[in-house]
């Protein structure tokens, strides 16, 4: 599937948004090697050896997440209530539609 971005933001990139989960993630203070391990990275020195997510790390990231997405769509509502992208639109009406 091609996505354009241009509408967003004139400098996105699917990479970008990598860059912001990042940031997400460092935000809600995900553990390192949670982190790591989900943006598909892996650290071979020893510390990243003894480093592995456990079930209760990914049970509070996870909502963690979702936490933070539902208050960025409640900030992209602010903006406006529809988007061109279908995904996006359909969980802005899901969100709008239970306030």
């Amino acid at each position: 599937m091609v996505t354009c971005w241009a509408p967003l933001h004139p400098e996105a990139t699917p990479h970008l948004t990598r860059h912001s989960h990042r940031s997400w993630l460092d935000e809600i203070g995900v553990p390192p090697g949670l982190a790591d391990k989900r943006m598909g990275h892996f650290e071979t020195a020893i510390p990243g050896t003894y480093k592995h997510p456990t079930e209760t790390g990914r049970k509070r990231l996870r909502e963690d997440l979702e936490e933070l997405w539902e208050e960025s769509l409640d900030e992209r509502l602010w903006w406006s209530e529809w988007s061109l992208v279908a995904p996006l639109d359909q969980a802005l009406k899901k969100r709008e539609a239970g306030r």
